[in-house]
């Protein structure tokens, strides 16, 4: 008898044993656990305190409250992707006027050296209009999107009035075409002045060249 209570007695201490022994291990465990879970929010408060802090110094550089510099963040990236996006179509449109401008410049300039220019011109500016309308668009810069398509509309259409005149020798063709070239210089410095208002509210660098505005896509 005194046998069979010691060996339950046994048992019961080494029963007591392996359960202090598990709970030992669940509150180290537990403990690990809430020591990297108060790590994982320290460090998260840590980064975030850290990006906060970047940012509204740079804010405070710049003038302006952290919100507002955040939404100009976005209107610079929204300028840069549509100038990268038209920048091919501006090189090509401004060559075709140089041409044109060259020609009418050269001392053995005729009218035939005109009609052959605008054959090959003519076609290539519609086509950079509808190249103009595949862009794709936003708020920040759909004013000078519109005086863009309207600056090569109307040197378009002053191609191919003058083309008419010249090869009907119809002066009001003629008159019509100095419209369009009024026009044409009338929205290219409205659109210069567009650019640099934009480039001048949120602090992009350019170089204004007169007749063209010199800037670089980032």
């Amino acid at each position: 008898m005194n046998v069979e209570l010691e060996g339950r007695a046994k048992q019961w201490e080494w029963g007591v044993g392996m359960n202090k022994e598990r709970e030992t291990i669940h509150f180290v465990i537990n403990k690990r656990k809430s020591i990297g879970i108060i790590m994982l929010v320290f460090f998260s408060v840590l980064v975030l305190s850290g990006s906060m802090l970047y940012l509204f110094s740079l804010s405070r550089f710049q003038q302006a409250k952290p919100i507002q510099f955040i939404l100009n963040l976005h209107s610079r990236h929204e300028i840069f992707t549509y100038l990268k996006n038209v920048q091919e179509i501006e090189n090509q449109f401004y060559d075709i006027v140089h041409q044109q401008k060259q020609l009418s410049a050269s001392e053995d300039f005729n009218g035939h050296q005109l009609v052959s220019l605008y054959e090959k011109a003519i076609p290539a500016l519609e086509q950079l209009m509808i190249d103009l309308a595949k862009t794709e668009t936003n708020p920040t810069i759909m004013e000078n999107y519109h005086l863009f398509s309207e600056e090569i509309k109307s040197m378009r259409d002053a191609m191919v009035e003058n083309k008419f005149g010249i090869e009907k020798n119809d002066p009001i063709s003629r008159e019509r075409a100095g419209k369009y070239i009024d026009r044409y210089a009338l929205v290219s410095r409205l659109r210069r002045e567009n650019l640099k208002t934009l480039f001048d509210r949120y602090n992009i660098s350019y170089i204004d060249m007169g007749d063209k505005i010199k800037y670089k896509v980032k």
